[in-house]
């Protein structure tokens, strides 16, 4: 239960930036940026964002859809985890 919770926020955050627009299905520059910076703040610097982009538009249509956001996700995740891992457990 707790992973379907996890999953269906993800998923609603993405809807949530995802749907400033028309193309409900995608994030634009500025939906993607929007996320990073509120959803994960202090993880990346504003100016290195679209670079950023770039490399999570896996497809190279300007655009981030929820595969795409997914594997970020993911990635980000793996990164916790080794960041945690290192860390001596209460």
């Amino acid at each position: 239960i707790d992973c379907i919770k996890a999953l269906m926020s993800l998923i609603g955050i993405f809807q949530k930036y995802a749907s400033k627009d028309q193309d409900t299905d995608h994030l634009n520059k500025n939906e993607l940026k929007e996320l990073l910076q509120k959803e994960f703040p202090g993880l990346l610097n504003v100016s290195k964002l679209f670079s950023v982009m770039d490399a999570l538009d896996q497809d190279k249509d300007g655009q981030v859809d929820i595969q795409e956001y997914f594997t970020t996700v993911c990635t980000l995740g793996i990164i916790y985890y080794e960041i945690l891992g290192a860390c001596p457990k209460k």
